[in-house]
């Protein structure tokens, strides 16, 4: 999973404006910071005109073109930077970034390794080297990167929350939730990290943890469909119906494109007996989404339930054919009539 998303790029560095080209970078530092990248770029430019040695300014200039998406240009400023000063941590650091967000996750690993040779109580530069690590499914080597930022910066959630990805990935479920929970004690309105820890708390099959969870990522941000889909599915699991019913409508309202809302309604009809408005819903999750498997189980034992066997064998060897095992099983008690035709 790549744990990296680009954001606002910013270039933490501030000096004592000792001359002109000083005082340009720091106007442009500001515009950066207020998403002025075209201004920020020309006052880069106007201090790199002044000092063509400014690494800072040509430094700034490549997180400015990193933020326009430009991270080619963004690479040659960076490597630049190094040309001209090749202890200077930040540019290596920076330039890892930007080969990072192009894909190129071995050449960034190597810049990441270098910015921390110089600068090795910097946390962010373990951070940003195990998200590469992570994105090379590298997940042991992600942990302890990740375990090293946090030696150095204990309270980081966003930290605890990538090396939780990295557990989780890894299969270490209880270890993934131990640092969701880390992450959430830090910020407890940590959205992203309370539907993770959710999420997981219902693939390992504790629904009440993980209705929990959901609700209260509900609470900080109500247009979430997949928090209403999953807590609608764990409603399901503890048969409570009718409240799934609500969540998966909600679902549905949020996201009318995605068949997960439709899917778990018709599931929740089928779970009340409600077998022609299941059928209704399940046909549309799956004309939505042609590979849903359990769609087309439920829409099977659906009709089997209303007597249309050719129906339910017909959309139950569909479910088989899919991958799914509970289909193929269902296939030999609802069509046995049916499997030499």
């Amino acid at each position: 999973m790549k744990n990296a998303i680009l954001t606002l790029l910013l270039f933490i560095l501030f000096s004592s404006c000792n001359n002109k080209a000083d005082s340009l970078f720091e106007q442009g530092n500001l515009k950066n910071a207020n998403k002025d990248f075209a201004g920020a770029i020309n006052d880069f430019n106007k201090a790199i005109e002044i000092d063509s040695n400014h690494v800072k300014s040509i430094v700034g200039r490549g997180i400015s073109k990193s933020n326009l998406l430009d991270f080619t240009g963004a690479i040659e400023d960076y490597s630049l930077a190094i040309k001209k000063d090749p202890t200077f941590g930040a540019s290596y650091y920076y330039r890892g970034f930007a080969k990072m967000m192009m894909g190129n996750d071995l050449e960034a690993i190597k810049d990441y390794t270098e910015a921390i040779k110089i600068e090795p109580k910097a946390a962010e530069y373990y951070r940003m080297r195990g998200s590469s690590l992570d994105n090379l499914k590298k997940y042991s080597e992600a942990i302890a990167d990740y375990s090293m930022a946090l030696n150095i910066d204990s309270l980081n959630a966003d930290i605890y929350f990538e090396r939780a990805n990295s557990k989780q990935d890894n299969l270490n479920y209880f270890g993934a939730i131990s640092d969701y929970s880390r992450a959430i004690k830090i910020n407890p309105k940590y959205l992203n990290a309370l539907l993770s820890r959710g999420f997981l708390y219902a693939q390992i099959g504790n629904m009440e943890s993980s209705i929990s969870d959901l609700s209260a990522a509900i609470d900080i941000d109500n247009k979430k469909f997949e928090a209403y889909y999953s807590r609608g599915l764990n409603f399901i699991g503890i048969g409570n119906y009718q409240i799934a019913l609500s969540d998966f409508m909600k679902s549905i309202e949020l996201n009318p494109e995605s068949d997960k809302g439709y899917y778990g309604y018709g599931k929740a009809l089928f779970m009340i007996r409600d077998y022609k408005a299941a059928i209704e819903n399940l046909e549309i999750a799956t004309k939505k989404n042609s590979k849903n498997y359990d769609a087309f189980y439920f829409l099977g034992l659906s009709k089997y339930k209303l007597k249309d066997i050719e129906g339910a064998c017909t959309n139950l060897h569909i479910a088989c054919n899919l991958g799914m095992t509970e289909a193929c099983a269902a296939i030999q008690e609802v069509c046995a009539n049916q499997i030499n035709k």
